[in-house]
């Protein structure tokens, strides 16, 4: 027949890991908390909160472009100064 046996279940983590995990979040907390106080404007966090930006503060720079080809994006068209770019596409 089968013995019966004493389970040995315990978690025994190394202290080294526990310390590396705590400062990474106190520095991932801190960063947290600087950003915070530095960024005074609504950030972008989301493609939602992208679509909103641009329709109040439109891209100059794109005025005009619905659709950018690759070869706008290869050749850096869309770098051109700010003005009508309407002179840039194929």
């Amino acid at each position: 027949m089968a013995k019966p046996t004493v389970a040995m279940n315990a978690v025994e983590p190394s202290s080294d890991f526990l310390i590396a995990v705590v400062v990474c979040n106190i520095v991932k907390l801190v960063s947290f908390i600087i950003t915070l106080r530095v960024i005074k404007e609504a950030p972008l966090v989301t493609i939602g909160d992208a679509i909103p930006s641009s329709l109040e503060e439109p891209d100059d720079r794109t005025k005009g472009y619905s659709i950018i080809s690759a070869y706008d994006v290869t050749t850096a068209k869309w770098r051109q100064p700010i003005g009508d770019l309407s002179e840039v596409r194929r």
